[in-house]
C-alpha cells in the first residue's frame, strides 16, 4: 500500500491546524462527485474550497484505482465529520457513478488503510473503531454503505480480518483478498525498542526487516502461515540508537543499554527471605534451587520489579541478557 503525502496549505477553512487531542474513530465517507479522482479532491480542498470559504476537508483521499493521497497530518483536525471532527480521522473515497459503490481497487485500499490506522491507534473496527458519516449526522454518506447496511457490516469484518492478516471479502463484491495481499509490506509491530546485550527480540513485519549496523545480530527468520515475517535479533553491542529498516524505510529505532540493578553486586540472604530487584530490564536467577522467582516481573515506568525468594543454601548469579549483574548467597 503506497500513500502519497501531498498536504494542503494551512488555512482556516480546510486545514486549521487544530490539534487532535485523541483519536477514537476512523470516519468513512464517499466523495459525492461521480468520476472525481483523489487528486481532484486534494486540489479542491487546497484551492476552490478555500476561495469559496467553505469549511470542508479530509485526512485521506482514495482514488478510483486505489491510489491514496494524504492531505492533512493525522494529528490535526479535518472538517469532514461534524461533531466527530475532534476525535476522528476522515477518509474520502472516490466512486465511478451515482450509486456511490466503490471500485474493487478503491474498496481494497479503503479496507487496508482503515486496518492500518486502527492498528496504529488501538481501535477495534467491530466496536466503534470505524464509523460512517451517517452514524454521526444521518447524512447518507458513504451512500452505498448506507443503502446497503449488510455491506457496511461486512466492511467492518473485512477491516478486522485485514488487521489480523487474514483473508477477507470485499463487501460490495464478495471477492476474496488473500492474506498476503492484505498485508502492508511496510508494516512493523514495533516503533521503539530498548534491550540489554544478549537479549533477543522478535519483530512481526510485512516484509523482511534489517538492522542498520552490527549492534544487533539476526538469529532467526520465518514467514508465518498468516503471511507476516517473524524475525528475531539479539542485541550485541551498546548503542544510543540504531535503525531497523523495511524496503529502505526506517520503521524502528532500538537502543542497547548497559544492564543496571539497584542491588550490590554481592549480597547475602537467609533461607526463606524474599528480595525484590529493581532493574532496567527483566532479570533472572541463574539457579532456581537457590533463588526462585516469586510471580512475574512488574513493569513500573522504565524499570522492572522482580521478586525472588531464597530457598536453598549456596550462591547464584543473576542475569540481564548475557550479563551477570549480581551474585546472591543464601546462608
Amino acid at each position: 500500500m503506497n500513500i502519497k503525502q501531498e498536504f494542503i496549505n494551512p488555512n482556516k477553512y480546510t486545514r486549521p491546524q487544530i490539534r487532535l487531542q485523541r483519536i477514537s474513530a476512523i470516519a468513512t465517507h464517499y466523495a459525492g462527485d461521480p468520476g472525481a479522482t483523489a487528486q481532484n479532491i486534494r486540489d479542491y480542498f487546497n484551492g476552490t474550497c478555500v476561495r469559496q470559504k467553505r469549511y470542508a476537508s479530509c485526512h485521506y483521499a482514495i482514488g478510483l484505482q486505489g491510489e491514496i493521497i494524504q492531505l492533512i497530518p493525522e494529528n490535526e483536525w479535518s472538517y469532514c465529520t461534524n461533531q466527530a471532527n475532534k476525535y476522528s480521522i476522515s477518509i474520502e473515497t472516490c466512486h465511478p457513478d451515482s450509486t456511490g459503490k466503490f471500485t474493487q481497487a478503491s474498496e481494497k485500499s479503503l479496507i487496508e488503510l482503515e486496518a492500518l490506522l486502527c492498528k496504529r491507534y488501538g481501535l477495534n473496527p467491530l466496536r466503534g473503531g470505524v464509523i460512517r458519516h451517517y452514524d454521526v449526522t444521518g447524512k447518507h454518506c458513504p451512500l452505498y454503505y448506507v443503502t446497503h447496511p449488510d455491506a457496511w457490516t461486512a466492511f467492518k469484518t473485512a477491516v478486522s480480518r485485514c488487521m489480523a492478516g487474514q483473508p477477507y471479502a470485499l463487501p460490495s463484491y464478495g471477492t476474496t483478498v488473500s492474506a498476503a495481499a492484505a498485508i502492508n509490506p511496510d508494516y512493523c509491530d514495533t516503533g521503539k525498542l530498548t534491550l540489554c546485550p544478549g537479549m533477543e527480540y522478535q519483530f512481526k513485519t510485512g516484509s523482511l526487516i534489517k538492522c542498520a549496523n552490527s549492534s544487533f545480530e539476526q538469529t532467526a527468520h520465518r514467514v508465518g502461515a498468516d503471511g507476516y515475517h517473524y524475525t528475531s535479533f539479539k542485541a550485541k553491542a551498546l548503542t544510543a540508537g540504531v535503525g531497523f529498516y523495511i524496503n529502505g524505510k526506517r520503521v524502528c529505532v532500538a537502543v542497547v543499554e548497559k544492564p543496571w540493578t539497584d542491588t550490590p553486586q554481592q549480597f547475602t540472604k537467609k533461607v526463606g527471605e524474599a528480595y525484590q530487584f529493581k532493574s532496567n530490564a527483566p532479570i533472572v536467577s541463574g539457579n532456581k534451587a537457590i533463588f526462585v522467582p516469586v510471580g512475574n516481573p512488574v513493569r513500573q515506568g522504565k524499570y522492572y520489579l522482580t521478586k525472588f525468594k531464597a530457598v536453598g543454601c549456596g550462591s547464584a548469579g543473576f542475569y540481564i541478557g548475557s550479563t551477570r549483574t549480581n551474585v546472591g548467597t543464601v546462608v
